[in-house]
C-alpha cells in the first residue's frame, strides 16, 4: 500500500508559484516606477535634471568643505604651536644665562654684608668721636658771660656712664645755678651735681 502526503506538495507548488508571483510582481514595479520617472523626466525637461545634479554636487561639497577647513585649522594651530614652543625654548635659554650670570655674583652679597657691619661699626665709632666735640659746642654757646672755665674732662670710655666733669669760677651764684640748669637740655637732670665754694681775694 502507497501513501502520499498531497498537502505538502500543493503547498510546496503554492509556495513556488507564490514566489514567482512575486518576482512578476516585483519586476512589473520597477518598470512602472522607470516609466513613470521616465514621463515625468521627459515633461520637466532638461533644467530639473541639472536642478538634482547642482543639488547633489552642493550636498557632497558641504562635508568636502568641512574637511578642507579641518584640515586648513589644524596646520594653522600646529604651526601657532611651534612658534610657541620655539619662543619658550629661547626664554628658557635666557633664564638660564641669567641664573647662571646671578650665581656668579653671589660672592656681592656676602660683600653687602661685610660692608653693612664696617659701615655700622664706623658709625659708631664717629658717633663716639664726635659726642666730645658736640659737648664742647654745646658748653660754648650756653656759657653765661660771668662764668669762665678753667678745666672740662670729658669721659666717654664707658658707655652706661658719660661723664662730664667742668670747673670754673663766676662772680654771681646765679649765673652758675643758670649754666647748670642750662645742661639739662643734653644730660640727666638728676645726675647733674653742682659743687659752690666762696673764693674771697
Amino acid at each position: 500500500m502507497i501513501k502520499l502526503n498531497l498537502n505538502k506538495t500543493r503547498s510546496s507548488v503554492s509556495g513556488d508559484t507564490s514566489l514567482s508571483e512575486r518576482k512578476a510582481r516585483g519586476s512589473t514595479f520597477l518598470t512602472d516606477l522607470q516609466t513613470t520617472l521616465g514621463n515625468k523626466m521627459q515633461r520637466a525637461g532638461p533644467g530639473l535634471l541639472i536642478k538634482i545634479i547642482v543639488n547633489i554636487a552642493l550636498i557632497s561639497a558641504f562635508p568636502l568643505g568641512l574637511k578642507v577647513y579641518e584640515v586648513k585649522q589644524i596646520n594653522k594651530l600646529k604651526a601657532q604651536r611651534q612658534r610657541e614652543e620655539l619662543l619658550l625654548s629661547q626664554i628658557n635659554q635666557q633664564l638660564s644665562a641669567l641664573k647662571a650670570e646671578l650665581d656668579s655674583y653671589g660672592y656681592l652679597t656676602k660683600k653687602s654684608a661685610e660692608f653693612a657691619k664696617k659701615k655700622e661699626f664706623l658709625s659708631q665709632l664717629t658717633e663716639e668721636r664726635l659726642i666730645t666735640p658736640r659737648i664742647l659746642e654745646f658748653i660754648q654757646d650756653n656759657l653765661p658771660n660771668t662764668v669762665w672755665l678753667k678745666k672740662i674732662q670729658v669721659d666717654i670710655s664707658n658707655k652706661e656712664s658719660k661723664r662730664v666733669e667742668i670747673s670754673g669760677e663766676s662772680f654771681k651764684e646765679v649765673s652758675v645755678n643758670v649754666f647748670a640748669s642750662s645742661l639739662e637740655q643734653v644730660l640727666d637732670g638728676n645726675s647733674i651735681t653742682v659743687n659752690m665754694r666762696d673764693v674771697k681775694e
